[in-house]
């Protein structure tokens, strides 16, 4: 700190730590809460999408949600490195029983 500015040096381990966090924190708003909410994240709110519990096209409960995110980042570490290495074609598959599927247009 000099004359009451904070110097942020993008080297430094807190500026990466805060920006991680801000990061996750975003995504689990994002994929989480605005899906409780809306049954949609942004994205599928843009794109006229909506996720429904597999079993019976409901609302997914919180619980599923939080699955469905933490799966996201399983998905991306693991499969998603291993498909761009040997160009498979396997497809995400969502493992708590959550869908995606188009929103109906009301007339």
């Amino acid at each position: 700190m000099s004359d009451g500015v904070v110097e942020l040096r993008p080297q430094s381990p807190t500026v990466w730590g805060l920006a991680l966090g801000v990061a996750v924190g975003v995504s689990f708003v994002n994929h989480v809460l605005l899906a409780q909410a809306a049954r949609a994240s942004l994205g599928k709110v843009i794109s006229g999408l909506r996720v429904v519990r597999a079993s019976d096209g409901r609302r997914p409960g919180l619980v599923r949600l939080i699955g469905r995110w933490l799966f996201g980042f399983y998905w991306m570490v693991v499969f998603v490195p291993v498909h761009l290495a040997t160009d498979s074609d396997v497809e995400q598959q969502d493992a708590v029983g959550v869908r995606v599927e188009r929103r109906a247009i009301r007339s």
